[in-house]
């Protein structure tokens, strides 16, 4: 599969298409997509970028605690590329970061915070409150 096949793979699928599974012994997160179980997106606890995350709209929250994570996503062995999400109000959401000096989410990156976390409605909730919106 080609490059941009992947990436509109991933921006064409719906989270429900994605499983959630632990790697072995290690604390790293599988999100496997179920239509073709060589693409996945893994992160674990090793993969902080930044512990306190220090931006006005991610440390707005009640608890305004922030931290960042790469999560990596992988065609087979292949590292296809990566996305950095944060962790926000204490962990309650996990937010892509906005472009540089703007508040506008790239909507791939969405798509992968999606993904993530699939079943939490807070992820549009936390993207308002923070004040931050998705690109068209």
């Amino acid at each position: 599969m080609k490059f941009n096949e992947l990436i509109q793979t991933i921006h064409d699928s719906l989270p429900k298409h994605w499983q959630k599974s632990y790697s072995g012994l290690s604390d790293n997160e599988v999100f496997f997509y179920t239509q073709d179980v060589n693409l996945r997106i893994e992160t674990s606890s090793e993969d902080i970028v930044v512990k306190n995350f220090q931006e006005e709209w991610a440390n707005k929250h009640a608890d305004s605690s922030a931290s960042s994570y790469s999560y990596k996503i992988y065609y087979g062995n292949t590292l296809i590329k990566s996305v950095v999400l944060v962790t926000v109000d204490g962990g309650r959401a996990i937010l892509p970061i906005p472009k540089i000096k703007s508040n506008v989410v790239n909507s791939f990156d969405y798509k992968i915070a999606q993904i993530i976390e699939p079943f939490d409605h807070s992820l549009d909730e936390y993207i308002k409150l923070s004040d931050l919106v998705v690109e068209k």
